[in-house]
């Protein structure tokens, strides 16, 4: 897998590619968390960008997929719903394709004082594990061919179109595979063969 393309793949998601970001991010999650439910969902952002799951193993644990590049409002405000709606929650797993890494430190100490701690799964942790297991290198594959395939297609970065020889290029082309075609069923390579042909001129 070109890690890459998985990286461009990431970066280039849209609020309407949430469903591929769910379905991601929920292949990669499944080594950990193995039973996901949906909790509640909220559109916002042009598209749905977030929902919540909770793992039926643990019911402290809350799970939030965005993709929104407002992720410190996101968080707060999923906050204050889990305050509100489930109370029991402790621990909120944020899992975003946008680099955040310790840019959320201070946002974490803040979330603190609601009594939730705050677990950002970010793009780099979603490049880390992309070759771990079978499941996660399909599901990045997929993503590829989903988002960032099509996304070089129509950049023209990738032509789709096979560019037709000249003339010469065809000739020169046929010439080649003519000697090719002669070293295999006489076992001689090109200097074998083009000193034969020598000898026999003069």
């Amino acid at each position: 897998m070109n890690i890459n393309l998985f990286k461009m793949a990431l970066d280039k998601l849209e609020p309407h590619h949430w469903a591929y970001f769910e379905e991601i991010a929920s292949t990669f999650l499944a080594a950990e968390f193995a039973n996901l439910r949906t909790m509640a969902s909220a559109s916002g952002d042009g598209g749905r960008d977030s929902e919540l799951f909770n793992n039926e193993d643990d019911a402290i644990v809350a799970f939030q997929y965005s993709i929104t590049d407002r992720w410190q409002g996101k968080i707060k405000q999923t906050v204050e719903r889990l305050n509100e709606s489930f109370p029991d929650v402790r621990v909120l797993i944020y899992v975003t394709n946008k680099i955040i890494g310790a840019k959320a430190d201070a946002l974490r100490t803040q979330m603190m004082e609601h009594n939730i701690h705050i677990d950002i799964r970010d793009r780099n942790w979603f490049i880390e594990r992309a070759n771990q297991k079978p499941a996660n290198e399909g599901a990045a594959e997929l993503l590829i061919d989903r988002i960032a395939r099509p996304y070089l297609a129509g950049e023209q970065i990738i032509s789709t179109k096979s560019s037709s020889l000249t003339s010469e290029e065809a000739k020169a082309a046929f010439l080649y595979l003519g000697l090719q075609w002669q070293d295999d069923i006489r076992a001689k390579g090109l200097t074998k063969l083009c000193y034969d042909a020598l000898v026999l001129y003069y």
